[in-house]
C-alpha cells in the first residue's frame, strides 16, 4: 500500500491510496485530510455513495463515532457495513517491520457482503508519522466458520 499526495484542494489535503499484491482487491482510494477529520471521497472498488467520514480530528481515548457504509461494487454486489469505532488509546504493537508504540482504534458491527450477514470487528493500530501498522479483522457469520485476517507492516 502507498499513500501518495495528489493536490491541494478548498482547504483539504489530497491524498491518493494505492494497494498492490495480496490488497489489491481493495482498490485504490482518494482520500482527503480535513480540520475536522479523515474523509474517503472515492474507491475504484465502486461507489461509496460521496463523501464519507473515515475518522475524526479529535481521537482521545474514548472517542466513539458511528461510520454505517454501503459500496455498490463494480461487479454489482453490495457490502454494507454499520460499524462504531472506539478510541482506546496508545500501546505497543509487534509487527514484522519492528515495534511501535500505537494509536488502537477499534470498531464492531453488522455487516453483510454478497447478501451473507455476520459481525464484523476490526483492531487497527495506528503509529505517528507512519499510519496503520497493523489491522486485524474478525468475522463471524451468522452461517459458517468465523475468519481472522492479520495485515501488518513488514518494512
Amino acid at each position: 500500500q502507498t499513500i501518495a499526495f495528489k493536490e491541494l484542494k478548498d482547504d483539504a489535503a489530497v491524498f491518493l491510496t494505492t494497494r498492490s499484491g495480496s490488497l489489491e482487491g481493495l482498490g485504490t482510494e482518494e482520500v482527503s485530510l480535513e480540520k475536522d477529520g479523515i474523509y474517503i471521497l472515492s474507491s475504484t472498488v465502486g461507489d461509496i455513495g460521496g463523501k464519507s467520514l473515515e475518522m475524526p480530528s479529535d481521537l482521545k481515548p474514548g472517542t466513539t463515532w458511528s461510520k454505517p457504509s454501503e459500496v455498490k461494487r463494480n461487479d454489482g454486489s453490495v457490502s454494507k457495513y454499520d460499524a462504531t469505532f472506539k478510541v482506546i488509546g496508545t500501546e505497543k504493537v509487534k509487527t514484522k517491520a519492528g515495534d511501535y508504540d500505537a494509536l488502537l482504534i477499534t470498531s464492531d458491527g453488522p455487516a453483510e457482503v454478497n447478501g451473507q450477514k455476520l459481525r464484523m470487528k476490526s483492531k487497527n493500530w495506528y503509529a505517528k508519522d507512519v499510519g496503520v501498522v497493523k489491522v486485524e479483522i474478525e468475522t463471524a457469520p451468522t452461517k459458517g466458520s468465523p475468519q481472522r485476517i492479520v495485515i501488518e507492516a513488514t518494512q
